[in-house]
């Protein structure tokens, strides 16, 4: 929970002046006090979406605000967003539903958002310290803030610098790039948080921050833009095989993926369910994908879905169906996602998954690690960041690892001039702290380390201010009207109103 002044600090980060700072009618704002406010106010602004409900949301049916005092003013009613901007934003002729939001209207990206879905609220909080932990990117980046949403958490990572999106020659570089920064990220956390949505939209539709609903939020830890934009490029070369093989190439004699194992046993399954990540709807979009491969026509298409869909125990809306076959056969991809299909297998199909090792027009790969007689720079030290988090999340009290570099060497392998120059490196990249003291082990702290210790004190304080605000006399500051009003259970959140009211500092 945050209060109302971070909230706004929030949306004012994230939106790193893509909109006006105020309404351009209607502004509770003097004008003068707009003028002496607009310092560094970008010359074209953007829009985004909002939504009073995720019913609205689904049907397109929002709201265009185009600037922070809107936004801010609006938010309490608020449930969704797109937190990056477009270049414009429009209503339909019945001015009911929004239009115009699709990624080559984007006119910036501002963060990247994950989402992570579990089967119930009650198990997204029985996981949250595990999603906190495997927040923190392979030890390097932090999640600006994290949102509960019904049954999961959506992770920003707003960056410093936004990634402006332009049309070049019909193609769109920077919007590309984003895609593939979006996928390694959900990548990296997918061994640990298979809950991930490996399928969400990277730049499409959020839950929107609120004051109940953000469980941590921290302006300081914004993502280095170029930072990010280095460790994607490291990590597509350190996982060639799962970059190349995101689009199934089609070999000389193109075998139809809709003929092949996988395809099939995927179409036999009836008990395939929604939400949890790889489901229902992308085991859907998926099926889609591999008949435009295949090279059938949209209605052929549509009514092998169709079939499959009235077969499902948990069917989908015809709507639905045709929506997944209209995005399949948009131009914009080429068949199905190996990364995709093995997600479904996996959980759907596990006695399929050897099969699609089998199937042709797969890329081959460069040369395991396993395989190779030395190991990059980069791949140990993420075994020193890997070991070294393991270690503070056994101990949660904890926030640095004592450990000696023998220990190190011991259990990774490594040799005392590699463990040196991992350090180095390591340290170089702001990603490592290290304490040596004479006659004492090393201490080492690591980003996680600096994430759990943030996320503790932010705790620590909230839990000494509810506590003091619950033991103030009833009649502090004069609010016994108030709380015969609202009830005895509201009494810190009255208290806390009217310290703010009384507040001259």
């Amino acid at each position: 929970m945050i209060s109302k002044a971070q909230l706004a600090s929030a949306f004012e980060l994230v939106m790193h002046n893509s909109l006006h700072k105020f309404q351009v009618k209607n502004s509770r704002f003097a004008r003068v006090t707009q003028l002496s406010n607009n310092d560094g106010q970008a010359p074209q602004t953007g829009a985004i979406a909002v939504f009073r409900s995720k019913a609205a949301m689904q049907r397109a049916q929002g709201v265009v605000v185009t600037s922070l005092e809107a936004l801010t003013r609006m938010a309490p009613t608020l449930t969704h967003w797109t937190p990056n901007a477009f270049r414009w934003l429009g209503y339909d002729a019945s001015r009911r539903f929004v239009r115009g939001h699709r990624e080559q209207n984007l006119k910036q990206i501002n963060s990247f958002v994950l989402d992570v879905d579990f089967k119930d609220a009650a198990d997204r909080d029985t996981q949250q310290e595990k999603v906190l932990s495997a927040a923190v990117i392979e030890g390097q980046f932090i999640p600006t803030m994290v949102v509960k949403t019904a049954k999961g958490f959506h992770l920003y990572y707003v960056l410093t610098e936004p990634i402006f999106v332009r049309q070049t020659y019909n193609r769109f570089p920077a919007l590309k790039m984003a895609g593939v920064i979006a996928n390694n990220l959900k990548r990296a956390i997918q061994d640990e948080l298979p809950s991930v949505d490996v399928a969400c939209n990277n730049f499409g539709i959020f839950r929107i921050p609120r004051v109940e609903s953000t469980l941590y939020f921290d302006a300081n830890l914004v993502v280095a833009t170029s930072a990010l934009v280095a460790w994607s490029q490291d990590y597509s070369k350190r996982h060639t095989q799962q970059a190349n093989s995101h689009v199934a190439k089609l070999p000389v004699h193109h075998e139809a993926q809709l003929k092949q194992p996988w395809a099939q046993a995927l179409l036999q399954k009836t008990t395939i369910i929604p939400g949890q990540g790889m489901a229902r709807h992308n085991a859907i979009l998926t099926l889609a994908l591999a008949g435009f491969q295949s090279r059938n026509d949209q209605e052929q298409t549509y009514n092998l879905l169709d079939e499959f869909n009235s077969r499902l125990q948990a069917p989908v809306s015809d709507g639905e169906v045709r929506q997944a076959v209209r995005d399949a056969y948009s131009g914009r991809y080429r068949g199905a996602a190996k990364v995709y299909i093995q997600g479904l297998l996996k959980r759907w199909a596990p006695e399929a998954l050897s099969t699609l090792n089998q199937a042709h027009g797969w890329t081959k790969f460069a040369k395991a690690r396993s395989a190779r007689q030395y190991s990059h720079v980069t791949e140990w030290a993420q075994d020193v960041l890997n070991y070294l988090n393991s270690e503070l999340a056994d101990n949660a009290d904890s926030y640095q690892v004592t450990v000696s570099t023998r220990q190190i060497q011991q259990k990774l392998g490594i040799s005392p001039s590699s463990l040196n120059r991992v350090v180095r490196f390591l340290i170089a990249k702001n990603a490592l702290k290290s304490v040596t003291q004479s006659g004492k082990t090393t201490q080492y702290q690591t980003i996680l380390g600096l994430f759990k210790q943030a996320l503790a004190h932010k705790k620590h304080v909230q839990d000494q201010w509810q506590n003091y605000l619950l033991y103030l006399p009833i009649d502090y500051f004069s609010v016994e009207q108030n709380l015969d009003q609202v009830g005895i259970a509201n009494r810190s959140e009255v208290l806390l109103d009217d310290l703010k009211a009384h507040d001259t500092g």
